[in-house]
């Protein structure tokens, strides 16, 4: 066993150096583009992201400080905001769905030379929604237009428009 640990250890790196299609993970998703089509295949799962602010649904920046914020990069920080959100008024053809997988806000600072009047750092603030569309196994090829609505418990929604163009396998 310990003479095959260098070719395990090798081929266990080789694996995680395999590039990530975009659009196929929750980590690497898709804009959502108002306009432009979302290509897939009959089975597909498509992983796509909305990026919004805050005031899109009533909150301001303090709103969220009492989530668990964790660093992302030097610069940014994000919390899980999932439970504070849900999908409604959900337009799909038969047999595909969607559903939210990650629900996240997001805090960047701003560099040093921009701080506050106060000295105090400032900071961009960003609802950021990852949404997984998962189409029909026997979705026939052609464009389809999905519609729901993302909605905070403030109440205030936001529409999201999913053009997904669906080709033969």
């Amino acid at each position: 066993m310990i003479r095959r640990l260098p070719a395990l250890l090798l081929a266990g790196l080789l694996i995680s150096c395999v590039p990530v299609v975009q659009g196929t993970t929750t980590g690497v998703p898709l804009p959502l583009v108002p306009g432009v089509a979302l290509m897939a295949q009959p089975g597909d799962s498509i992983f796509v992201e909305d990026v919004t602010g805050y005031p899109s649904f009533g909150y301001r920046p303090g709103d969220f400080d009492g989530a668990f914020w964790i660093p992302a990069s030097a610069r940014r920080e994000t919390a899980d905001v999932r439970t504070s959100f849900a999908l409604r008024d959900v337009e799909l053809p038969d047999g595909w769905s969607l559903m939210i997988r990650r629900m996240r806000a997001v805090r960047e600072r701003v560099p040093a030379d921009s701080t506050s009047a106060s000295g105090e750092p400032s900071f961009i603030f960003s609802l950021r929604a990852v949404c997984e569309v998962m189409v029909a196994e026997d979705a026939l090829p052609g464009s389809y237009q999905l519609h729901a609505a993302l909605q905070a418990r403030t109440g205030e929604r936001q529409q999201l428009e999913f053009l997904v163009q669906v080709g033969e396998e």
